[in-house]
């Protein structure tokens, strides 16, 4: 079979914006790249939508989105089991599988954003089970879980427990964080690690992450597609676009092929030292200027980061963009942001680290007397001096008396 994979499409993503409708055009577009390779089924790794609850906006939207995959065919057949009950789906399209992300979440009582899909045909919602497909002798097992509030995920996976069929391709798709993509440890953040994951799978999908990521983890291979629309404006999504997984589960190797008329990104940081306000807006005039005038194709998306110190007196406050980005609102969606140091505060932490130095250089001072006043006495050789030295630092007179005593003098 051939699987078509992509992966949060936020619909509702900047709503009310200039923004507003592109989720919606980058997941049609999506669709199309799925449906022009003759894909047999489609997956969706959650956060399908951008809010719990959308508007009726959102929905109309949503629905003319997923809508040409209506006017697909398909030759496979499916079969959902959970709970090892076991129900006949009936198919009239090519099969939207899809579980439900954080951003849809809802709890057990109440119907979600994925129910409603499924309601309307569009989407086969798929968690704490799978779906099998089949298509002539080939059978291909989606097995999937919704995301869950991350301090709940690792006991979550553990309840599900899903084990591949044998002699079937079985596909895992969930919708979590993980311990090792994140820069720190806390269990509300992400209670999953990658030695969590179940074994035996032929390929691990996971959502929730929106930037492309292939990895392999015991043996298993380990897919984030990413998102198909920019919603944080880093760095890394300007040099990569989004992109489409076209999966052969022959092979169990994919392709990625990227999404026609996405908005591109441009993105660059722009540093300062001691820098007044003319300055610079004199140099963000003159990076938008370049950045835009170089750029061919649609209206592009433009961050510009600014960093480093502000002037004596000089708070970020003062540094006043509006008219400066309003000149090339016609070119491009722009955001700046800032991550300035102002001068006052460098100065503290200038001083801070002096102070540390300065008890530094008087503590090895005082160790380097210590070790020269040890070396003319008997001790000399026995003595462990740092420990004495770091004894007497702490006002600890009684331990390093101690120390001293029961050590021999050497002879």
């Amino acid at each position: 079979m051939k699987i078509g994979i992509f992966s949060d499409t936020h619909f509702g993503f900047a709503e009310g914006t200039e923004r507003e409708k592109e989720s919606f055009e980058n997941a049609r577009r999506a669709l199309q790249v799925c449906l022009e390779q003759e894909v047999d089924a489609i997956l969706l790794p959650g956060d399908i939508f951008d809010r719990t609850i959308p508007s009726q906006e959102t929905w109309r939207e949503a629905f003319w989105a997923l809508a040409p995959v209506k006017k697909s065919s398909t030759s496979v057949s499916a079969l959902r089991v959970k709970k090892g009950i076991q129900e006949s789906l009936h198919l009239h399209h090519t099969p939207i599988i899809g579980i439900h992300g954080n951003h849809e979440f809802r709890g057990k009582r109440f119907a979600g954003t994925l129910d409603v899909l499924e309601k309307s045909e569009l989407v086969l919602y798929v968690h704490a089970g799978y779906i099998a497909l089949q298509k002539g002798n080939e059978r291909v097992i989606i097995h999937g879980m919704g995301g869950v509030p991350e301090k709940k995920a690792r006991d979550a996976l553990k309840v599900y427990n899903p084990v591949p069929l044998p002699g079937k391709k079985n596909i895992l798709v969930l919708h979590q964080s993980y311990k090792e993509l994140l820069p720190f440890d806390d269990d509300m953040i992400a209670s999953l690690s990658f030695s969590d994951l179940p074994k035996g799978f032929d390929l691990i999908i996971n959502g929730h992450f929106h930037e492309l990521l292939e990895q392999d983890i015991d043996g298993v291979k380990f897919l984030i597609p990413g998102s198909t629309v920019i919603t944080q404006m880093k760095q890394s999504e300007a040099q990569h676009p989004k992109c489409v997984c076209i999966l052969d589960t022959d092979t169990m190797q994919y392709e990625r092929i990227e999404i026609p008329g996405q908005k591109k990104l441009l993105f660059e940081t722009i540093e300062f030292e001691s820098a007044h306000p003319e300055e610079i807006l004199a140099k963000v005039h003159e990076t938008l200027e370049r950045l835009l005038s170089a750029h061919t194709g649609d209206k592009p998306l433009v961050k510009i980061r600014l960093k480093g110190t502000l002037a004596k007196g000089v708070s970020s406050g003062d540094v006043v963009l509006t008219k400066t980005v309003a000149r090339f609102k016609e070119k491009g969606i722009i955001t700046v942001q800032r991550k300035f140091t102002e001068d006052s505060f460098k100065k503290k932490v200038e001083e801070l680290r002096q102070q540390q130095q300065e008890r530094k250089s008087i503590s090895s001072m005082g160790l380097a007397v210590l070790e020269k006043n040890l070396a003319e006495t008997a001790f000399s050789d026995s003595l462990e001096v740092k420990e004495l030295f770091s004894l007497l630092e702490k006002g600890n007179v009684d331990a390093a008396l101690e120390l001293v005593t029961k050590k021999k003098p050497t002879s």
